[in-house]
Parts: C-alpha cells; sequence; structure tokens
C-alpha cells in the first residue's frame, strides 16, 4: 500500500522555516476533507495564512511556527 505524506512549509522573511507534519490533523473533522491529496495540493495563501477550498479551510502560521520542525 502506498503511503501519502502531507507536509506544510512556511517560509517568510525570518530566518527561520518550518516544515509540519499534517498527518495528524487529517484525523480531525475540520481538516479531512484534505485526505484527498489533490485538495491537499491547492493551498493557497490569504495574507499569509494557508487555505484550502476558498478560505473553507485554514491553518493559523502561529500552529505551523509552534508544532512543525526547523529546517
Amino acid at each position: 500500500a502506498t503511503t501519502e505524506i502531507y507536509t506544510l512549509s512556511l517560509h517568510d522573511a525570518l530566518p527561520i522555516s518550518r516544515v509540519l507534519d499534517f498527518t495528524p490533523l487529517l484525523d480531525t473533522e475540520a481538516f479531512r476533507p484534505l485526505c484527498d491529496p489533490a485538495l491537499f495540493g491547492q493551498v493557497g495563501l490569504d495574507h499569509g495564512v494557508p487555505v484550502w477550498q476558498n478560505g473553507a479551510i485554514d491553518l493559523s502560521p502561529a500552529y505551523i511556527y509552534t508544532q512543525g520542525s526547523a529546517v
């Protein structure tokens, strides 16, 4: 079986970059639609906030910084 890898990278003007393993979030109701790799890949930015489905799903950059790994 193939295991999909769901990660989200955040880079900004600061000299700090983070990578978040999104997999645990996919078990929550709010993020379950993103189990579809095609939808997950449609991430966009709205004022620096990662969003999907025109903002119906979003993730705080602060969460990525606190829960993500430095790269």
